[in-house]
């Protein structure tokens, strides 16, 4: 029996070292990004830049505000694309795929957009009712050695973040598509260029693939943080 006893013990501890250990690294992440509470006080942010697909550079702009609201807009070729969602409503204009005019996406892609929110995933992720968990090995991951943390949101999906073992900075999130066209297919997004930004450190490069293939790489020329100029109308469907 006390054998019995001591291995539930060891098992208890071996958990309790683990999740303590993932929220030290979560600790040294918010560290050198610039500290939880500065990310606290960050209400809004656009960027503007380019996107490069298949070869192309197309223009962008993009805005995010508190909670979850969500505009971005490129311009190809005279068309101008743009997705959106104000809290409510998730909406798209997109001429290639029968949406010359802004148009209303479906009841599933409107749910998936209400997930997202502005705040990091980790900031107060237990009262959030999110989970995290340490993978004990590390992972190499565009030849850099991280940590590798899967989260397991309250919403029902999964994030897994790759933090670069060194300075604990997001190397690449790899995520599971729950709607659109590439519903169930698994895509990885690098992050690379950190700048500093009023303090917080912020990536400027974004490239995303699928199967190992690029399938965009996004990249910011300028960003700027709570913009007095900011007009939360643009994200609200045109009636």
């Amino acid at each position: 029996m006390k054998k019995i006893v001591l291995f539930f013990v060891f098992v208890t501890l071996a958990f309790a070292s683990q999740a303590q250990t993932a929220d030290e690294i979560v600790e040294k992440y918010f560290k050198a990004i610039g500290g939880a509470e500065k990310w606290k006080k960050l209400e809004s942010q656009s960027a503007t830049g380019y996107v490069v697909v298949q070869g192309m550079n197309i223009p962008f702009k993009m805005m995010q505000a508190r909670p979850n609201l969500m505009y971005s807009e490129g311009e190809f070729q005279g068309n101008k694309f743009i997705e959106s969602f104000d809290g409510t409503v998730a909406w798209m204009q997109n001429p290639f795929a029968g949406a010359a005019k802004p148009t209303k996406k479906d009841a599933e892609e409107t749910k998936e957009a209400a997930k997202e929110n502005f705040e990091d995933d980790f900031i107060d992720y237990k009262t959030k009712g999110h989970t995290i968990e340490l993978d004990p090995k590390q992972e190499e991951m565009d030849g850099v050695k991280c940590y590798k943390i899967t989260m397991k949101r309250k919403q029902g999906d999964e994030k897994i973040y790759f933090l670069d073992a060194e300075n604990y900075v997001t190397v690449c999130m790899r995520t599971t598509a729950q709607s659109g066209p590439m519903k169930g297919q698994a895509s990885e997004t690098y992050l690379s260029d950190y700048k500093d930004v009023d303090g917080l450190l912020i990536p400027h490069t974004m490239e995303t693939k699928v199967g190992g293939q690029t399938v965009m790489t996004l990249k910011m020329e300028k960003v700027e943080l709570n913009s007095p100029t900011f007009d939360k109308k643009i994200f609200s469907f045109p009636e």
